[in-house]
């Protein structure tokens, strides 16, 4: 009796242990995703005023086409493995092949050290399956 008590008492501090930690992990993961959706507004928030304040449609474009290539760059960071759950939509696919019909008309825009993970964003909805 007293080993099936001991064995019960070890059990569920286990289990606790386990269901505390998967909260407080939660907790933090949360906390990491707030964090960075804050630093993207106000970059966000930043960038768009700088373009309004100079008023200058060229300035405006370029940073439009580093705001792309940043979106590019971010899809492609990922190895295809790890978003392989995710699919490409129809408007997905159109708006990766129009990203690229843009940048094969402006081949500067491959210029930057980042360039591989331009080209992987740029084959996304291959990657995963759906292009």
């Amino acid at each position: 009796m007293k080993n099936v008590l001991w064995l019960i008492a070890v059990l569920a501090s286990g289990f606790i242990g386990f269901y505390a930690g998967v909260g407080q992990g939660s907790e933090i993961m949360a906390t990491l995703v707030a964090q960075a959706d804050v630093a993207k507004g106000l970059t966000d928030a930043r960038t768009s005023l700088d373009a309004l304040q100079k008023n200058d449609l060229s300035h405006s474009n370029r940073l439009h086409e580093r705001t792309l290539e940043s979106a590019l760059v971010l899809i492609g960071t990922h190895p295809p493995e790890r978003i392989s759950h995710l699919t490409c939509t129809d408007k997905d696919r159109r708006t990766i092949q129009a990203a690229r019909k843009y940048i094969e008309a402006k081949p500067g825009l491959l210029d930057s050290q980042m360039k591989q993970f331009t080209m992987h964003g740029l084959a996304y909805c291959a990657a995963n399956g759906a292009g």
